[in-house]
């Protein structure tokens, strides 16, 4: 559990970097990503965490193929 709660803080704070910069519709994870269910839960909480106020965390989208 560690090991994902450090993926999904340095992982926020770089999508909200992204977020932040280029203002993205939404984000699409790929690969093996795409398989780790708790990711679509957790990583908007993530990425909110590192919003400045009033800014909205994007969807992460699986891949469709």
């Amino acid at each position: 559990m560690l090991t994902i709660a450090c993926f999904l803080h340095v992982t926020g704070a770089a999508l909200a970097n992204l977020v932040l910069v280029l203002d993205p519709d939404a984000f699409v994870l790929g690969g093996g990503l795409s398989n780790i269910a708790e990711l679509y839960l957790e990583l908007p909480q993530a990425v909110a965490h590192h919003l400045i106020a009033g800014t909205q965390p994007r969807p992460n989208l699986p891949h469709l193929w």
